[in-house]
């Protein structure tokens, strides 16, 4: 069983979302780099390797098709969750037929874990997630 905890890009243009996501995914045994830019976050899928993208679908000047696209066409069939507090059906369809996960805010903060995790699950069957997310998050962070 791999020991190194699986590395996720963690986007989101809203500085409290993204440093509650991280601090959860951190909690749960997730190596995080975070970036509130989608022109960042572009730079990061081109340097660096993750095992995961998790991205806002509404950024700054592209959305979060263009970022899963992008980390795509880098890494194939790299695990990648949406996320979007402006429930489009057509975007949820787009999501699924792409082979994302696509969430809405707001969500409970277990979900997030407890998605990559399954997805993570699913791409490598060597990753070693916690199987109760929800015992690692403190209670005052639960919606």
């Amino acid at each position: 069983m791999r020991t190194k905890a699986p590395r996720v890009l963690l986007i989101d243009d809203e500085p409290l979302v993204l440093e509650m996501f991280a601090y959860i995914l951190e909690k749960n045994g997730y190596e995080v780099v975070a970036s509130a830019s989608a022109e960042e976050s572009m730079s990061y899928i081109q340097s660096q390797v993750f095992d995961a993208i998790v991205t806002d679908l509404n950024l700054d000047c592209v959305d979060g098709f263009e970022i899963a696209a992008a980390a795509r066409k880098r890494v194939p069939g790299i695990p990648i969750v949406i996320i979007t507090k402006f429930l489009n059906p057509r975007d949820k369809s787009r999501a699924l037929l792409e082979g994302f996960c696509f969430l809405s805010k707001p969500l409970e903060l277990h979900t997030l874990a407890d998605e990559l995790g399954r997805l993570l699950e699913a791409e490598n069957s060597n990753w070693s997630v916690a199987p109760d997310h929800q015992s690692n998050i403190p209670q005052e962070y639960l919606l």
